[in-house]
């Protein structure tokens, strides 16, 4: 099945670094099977693709409850959705030689994928958290412990 991916975001930077081009309207390019294309006016990027799922793989998208991790749909959809952003970053920021530019990015919205191109869903990206201490652990001699008999 056929399916629709996009995905927007905007580069980092200092405040001061705004990416737009040269032309009165955005610029479109393709990518590895992605059009990308840089609004002028926001200085955002989108990325759209389309990708081939199986009947269970869509199911799992719409689900909605499956953990982004590796092996799941929604990993295996926007993760190469991050890597093609990414690599554009790069390429903008070493071939016009912007040094402030950073080629990580923030999101300004969370990847989507749809059937029909017309109606829009958020890929899944639940994502597992657990608690874990931090700080330096000591490890005391035996014979410094309550209790202990030297």
């Amino acid at each position: 099945m056929l399916i629709y991916l996009r995905y927007s975001a905007k580069p980092n930077g200092t405040d001061h670094v705004q990416l737009s081009v040269n032309s009165d309207k955005s610029v479109s390019f393709q990518l590895g099977g992605a059009s990308i294309t840089l609004n002028k006016d926001e200085y955002v990027f989108q990325l759209q693709q389309t990708v081939e799922l199986e009947e269970n793989e869509v199911s799992e998208l719409k689900e909605g409850e499956a953990f982004y991790e590796k092996g799941t749909v929604s990993y295996k959809i926007a993760e190469p959705l991050f890597d093609k952003m990414k690599q554009t970053v790069e390429y903008l920021k070493f071939f016009y030689g912007i040094p402030e530019l950073d080629e990580n990015f923030t999101s300004k919205g969370i990847p989507e994928w749809s059937e029909d191109n017309i109606t829009w869903n958020k890929i899944p990206m639940k994502h597992r958290t657990a608690w874990r201490p931090s700080g330096p652990i000591y490890f005391l001699p035996e014979s410094l412990l309550p209790g202990s008999v030297t």
